[in-house]
C-alpha cells in the first residue's frame, strides 16, 4: 500500500499516485471523497471480485484503518456478489493507493505501507512551473514509455548490483514485498521507503514511548534492577515533559484511567531507549491500585 499525506491541498499527492499507475495502466481511476463503513466494504468487494490491479482512494478525510488493514493482510477476500445473497472467495490482487490532507496515519496502518509525507509552506496556487504534469501528459504513450523505462532501470540496476537486500527494507508480516521493493528503491539511491522513519505519524505512541524512556532513565540512574511506578508518578513525569496532553489529549476527568488505557498496549514489551538501553515495561495490581514496573536489561 502507498499512502500520500500532506499539510494542504495542491501539494501533488494525487499526481504522484497517478504517475505510479500511468506507466502500466494509463489514466488512473480514482474514488474521490471516499467514505467508510458499508461503502468501504462494497469497494473492497468489487475490487477483489473483479480482480482489479489497484484501488485508488483519493482525498480521504480520515483513513479507514480497520477495513484497509484487513484488506492488506488477508490475501484472500470473501466478496459479496452484488444483487445476490451469496459470497465468493477470491484472491486479492490490488495495490492500494490512499491520499489525504493532514491524515493521522496510525502505527498499525503505517507499517503496512510506504508513507510519503508532503509539506508545502507556501500557497500552492502561487507556484509556477515550466511544465505542468497534467493527466493528459501522463497518459501520452511517450510519457508512459519513459515511466516504464525508469522503473525497469531501477530493477536492472539492482540486479546488476547483486540484488542485495537492504537491511532497512523489512516490515513484519510483509517481508517479501518490502524486502524486494525497498531494496530496489534503496539501490537506486532514492532512500529507504520502509525504514522505521516512515512510522512517525503516531504522535500519541511516540509520546508514550518518550514517557516510558524517561521513567526507565530514572531506574538506570538509580542503579536498581527494577522499580515500580504508580499512576500519579507516571502522570507527573508526563506533565514535566509536556507529554500528557499528547498521550491523552481529550481526558478531562479521569486522567489516570485514560493513561492506563493507553499504557495497556505497551505492557509486556521490551523496549530500547535512545541510548540503546533495554528495559521491560509491565503492570501488576497493588494494594492501593495499579503499579507499573520497569525491569532493566531483561534477558534476550
Amino acid at each position: 500500500m502507498m499512502i500520500h499525506i500532506a499539510n494542504q491541498a495542491g501539494t501533488g499527492k494525487s499526481t504522484l499516485s497517478r504517475m505510479a499507475l500511468a506507466g502500466v495502466y494509463g489514466a488512473a481511476a480514482t474514488k474521490p471523497d471516499f467514505k467508510g463503513g458499508d461503502e468501504l466494504r462494497k469497494q473492497f468487494d468489487t475490487c477483489a471480485f473483479e480482480r482489479k490491479p489497484y484501488l485508488f482512494l483519493d482525498n480521504m478525510d480520515e483513513p479507514p484503518v480497520s477495513g484497509v488493514e484487513c484488506f492488506c493482510d488477508l490475501g484472500r477476500w470473501s466478496a459479496r456478489v452484488l444483487g445476490k445473497s451469496q459470497t465468493e472467495e477470491v484472491t486479492i490482487e490490488a495495490q492500494i493507493f490512499l491520499n489525504g490532507n493532514q491524515l493521522d496515519v496510525g502505527r498499525e496502518l503505517a507499517r503496512r505501507a510506504a508513507v510519503c509525507e508532503l509539506f508545502l509552506a507556501t500557497d500552492p496556487l502561487g507556484r509556477k512551473f515550466d511544465r505542468e504534469i497534467s493527466d493528459e501528459w501522463l497518459i501520452e504513450s511517450t510519457t508512459r514509455r519513459k515511466l516504464l523505462a525508469v522503473a525497469w532501470a531501477a530493477v536492472k540496476h539492482w540486479q546488476d548490483d547483486g540484488m542485495k537486500i537492504d537491511p532497512h527494507a523489512k516490515r513484519p508480516s510483509f517481508e517479501t514485498y518490502t524486502e524486494l521493493v525497498g531494496s530496489i528503491v534503496a539501490a537506486f539511491g532514492m532512500g529507504a521507503p520502509f525504514a522505521a522513519a516512515a512510522l512517525v505519524a503516531d504522535t500519541e505512541g511516540e509520546a508514550t514511548k518518550e514517557l516510558l524512556d524517561a521513567a526507565a532513565a530514572q531506574v538506570f540512574e538509580s542503579g536498581a534492577k527494577e522499580r515500580e511506578f504508580t499512576n500519579p508518578q507516571l502522570i507527573a513525569i508526563a506533565e514535566e515533559r509536556h507529554l500528557l496532553e499528547v498521550i491523552v489529549p481529550y481526558a478531562t476527568k479521569d486522567v489516570a484511567k485514560s493513561l492506563g488505557i493507553k499504557l495497556k498496549t505497551w505492557r509486556g514489551r521490551i523496549l530500547t531507549d535512545k541510548l540503546g538501553r533495554r528495559y521491560e515495561f509491565g503492570k501488576r495490581d497493588g494494594r492501593l491500585g495499579a503499579l507499573y514496573w520497569l525491569t532493566i536489561n531483561p534477558p534476550e
